[in-house]
């Protein structure tokens, strides 16, 4: 089955996003709305990636709690993403603002967009929303990618502990991908590489392993993770000769899970 629209909402805002959902399904569209109760750090469920893939374009409700919940969020990211594979961004998703300002919107360029306000009479809105859908064709998961890729040396599960870093997330996500809009950003064309630095305990690996939740489906060939195996001020750690025996047995996990043959090889 497919969908004309997916709503992406915090459950908090559903008493207003109820009308909204009947005034499109009563001009004729087909909805994805799920009224469940969703845990904020809790990850997307299958039936939602499906839906998602299923549907024309998203539609966020951006209210200002939006931003902290993680699954909304991720929603947000696949449709993006996908999206934006066949430059389709505007197109496909879509904002409706309850707010009083735009602030509280990340990525930028969806606050630059031409947004729907929330206060707008149900009707209205819906009308609105069902002339721009009647101009696409396809759907998101027609677009690859929309699942997250394969996961090599460790899996990623996110923390409770990691709340807000909205701007460092799509900041660190626009220096990767920073080459592929190379007009728009006046920077020469490059393979996306970007470091997060910083003193111990800031957070640093935990922010990179939730990019890797939340944007995994834009790297098909698959996300790896290595240990840096940084030094221990103490003495108690492991020597450089361990350090060199964990990095050569990672590297060859990951060479075995992608059938390629280390037999008789060294690393360089």
């Amino acid at each position: 089955m497919s969908f004309d629209l997916f709503v992406s909402y915090r459950h908090l805002d559903a008493d207003r996003v109820r009308p909204v959902v009947e005034a499109m399904r009563g001009q004729g569209l087909s909805v994805w709305f799920d009224e469940s109760v969703i845990e904020d750090f809790a990850p997307i469920t299958d039936a939602i990636r499906s839906g998602l893939a299923q549907s024309k374009a998203l539609l966020a409700w951006y209210s200002v709690t939006y931003p902290q919940s993680r699954p909304c969020q991720m929603e947000l990211t696949a449709a993006y993403i996908a999206a934006g594979q066949a430059n389709e961004t505007a197109r496909r998703v879509l904002v409706v603002n309850p707010e009083a300002d735009s602030k509280h919107i990340l990525p930028e360029p969806l606050r630059d967009n031409l947004y729907l306000p929330g206060d707008m009479a149900p009707v209205e809105l819906s009308r609105r929303i069902a002339s721009h859908l009647s101009t696409l064709t396809g759907c998101l998961g027609a677009i690859p990618p929309i699942t997250a890729p394969s996961q090599y040396g460790a899996r990623f599960t996110g923390s409770s502990r990691f709340v807000g870093r909205l701007i460092e997330l799509w900041d660190l996500h626009g220096r990767l991908h920073q080459g592929e809009h190379a007009i728009i950003s006046g920077r020469v064309s490059r393979p996306g590489l970007a470091q997060v630095a910083g003193m111990g305990g800031q957070g640093k690996s935990l922010l990179a392993e939730e990019y890797a939740l939340r944007f995994g489906a834009a790297y098909p060939g698959g996300i790896f993770w290595l240990r840096a195996l940084g030094q221990d001020i103490s003495g108690s750690g492991p020597g450089l000769e361990q350090d060199h025996v964990m990095r050569d047995s990672a590297f060859r996990d990951i060479a075995q899970r992608l059938a390629i043959s280390v037999q008789g090889k060294t690393l360089a």
